[in-house]
């Protein structure tokens, strides 16, 4: 026998299992009805169409776009917040400071007011000393 004529176990397995299947399988394939074969694509409803690559890639590119939005929104948003807490902050140092300037005003006002009656009161107790000193 020569090269081209010998054909090996496998091979020979192979193509026998190849023609039984390809048998078995035609008359499965020929039992559907050409009614059925050749039934139209459902039409698409109104207001809605099949989606293909554009309208893929352009709600691709609308959710990206949402996305954006969201992600600005939560930065404006967390900017806000923070100003608030700074402005908050602000707020009641300077109360803080403001009530600290008032207490110590008072408590100058206060000591003013006791050195002024200290020396109004010396001042009486050394005029009732001289007027006594003159009545000796």
């Amino acid at each position: 026998m020569s090269e081209c004529e010998t054909i090996s176990r496998r091979k020979a397995l192979s193509l026998g299992l190849a023609a039984l299947f390809s048998l078995a399988a035609t008359p499965t394939l020929l039992t559907v009805s050409e009614a059925e074969a050749q039934q139209p694509a459902p039409a698409p409803t109104p207001g809605t169409t099949p989606p293909t690559d554009t309208t893929r890639g352009s709600e691709r590119r609308q959710e990206r776009r949402l996305e954006r939005r969201r992600r600005r929104q939560a930065r404006r948003a967390g900017r806000r917040d923070r100003r608030r807490a700074r402005r908050a902050a602000r707020r009641d140092r300077r109360r803080a400071r403001r009530a600290a300037r008032r207490d110590r005003r008072q408590d100058r006002r206060a000591a003013r007011r006791d050195r002024r009656e200290d020396r109004r009161e010396d001042r009486r107790e050394r005029r009732d000393q001289r007027r006594e000193d003159r009545r000796n």
